[in-house]
């Protein structure tokens, strides 16, 4: 019943526009125009918000490096947080696309908006989880989250860095866990549904590699055709099944209950 209330919530914030801000109370305090609440990866709705955050990110730093290295404390009218999408009744925070972000669980964006950018993709992976959890995807083995886990803290810089941004985002490694987990099961049932493309034809295969030629080098030697033949056809294949993928994910898309909120 609470998590009821909190996601209507969420909803009254997106059909209002509404956003988080801070107002002046002291040097040494803040409090928020609206209730305490944030977005919480492990229940994918509002939860109570258990303390301010201590530093602030401007939305045009989001994708940038100028991101962490210029947080600063937040002072007063700093946006905190606001909803940015509802996806089946789901929230999508702009604290979200932050830590995506910053914890590098997407690549950023080459975009003019890589908020939208990111958003885009997040409301893509809720889509996703919908069908996931329809066809009652196997959980993967707790193994597979902790390999996921240990690629991560090693791609942000190691155990130090990786608590750093723990810290910056708001997240608790259980958080983390079961984003990582979401997308273990994204991937199994992407492996299930799509498991292949139809073969390519030899003309195709050709006029893949006139196109990606530069590609396919040995030892930084042009290749031929027929010494590349299989890896291009292979790396076709890859194509032809990430179109399926796409496809299937803009039909998602359009049938889907996705408000986007206008800031």
């Amino acid at each position: 019943m609470a998590v009821r209330r909190l996601v209507r919530l969420a909803l009254l914030c997106a059909v209002l526009g509404a956003t988080l801000r801070l107002e002046p109370t002291s040097a040494t305090q803040c409090s928020l125009t609206s209730s305490s609440f944030a977005y919480s990866p492990a229940t994918r709705g509002l939860a109570i918000f258990p303390r301010l955050p201590r530093t602030c990110c401007k939305d045009d730093d989001v994708a940038s490096g100028r991101c962490l290295a210029n947080r600063q404390t937040p002072g007063p009218g700093d946006l905190i947080d606001r909803v940015l999408a509802v996806v089946e009744g789901q929230v999508i925070m702009l604290s979200d696309v932050r830590a995506f972000l910053d914890l590098r669980l997407i690549e950023p964006p080459d975009a003019t908006d890589p908020t939208q950018a990111v958003l885009t993709v997040l409301i893509e992976r809720q889509l996703m989880l919908e069908e996931v959890a329809r066809y009652m995807v196997a959980e993967p083995p707790p193994v597979e989250v902790d390999a996921r886990l240990a690629e991560l803290v090693a791609r942000v810089g190691g155990p130090e860095a990786f608590e750093a941004l723990l810290a910056i985002v708001g997240f608790a490694v259980d958080d983390l866990r079961h984003v990582l987990r979401d997308d273990l099961r994204i991937e199994r049932y992407l492996a299930g549904r799509f498991p292949s493309a139809r073969p390519p034809t030899e003309d195709e295969v050709a006029a893949y590699f006139r196109e990606h030629a530069v590609e396919f080098r040995s030892g930084g030697v042009p290749q031929s055709f027929d010494a590349a033949r299989d890896a291009a056809r292979r790396r076709l294949s890859e194509v032809l099944r990430q179109e399926l993928i796409d496809d299937w994910i803009a039909r998602l898309t359009a049938r889907g209950d996705v408000v986007r909120v206008t800031p």
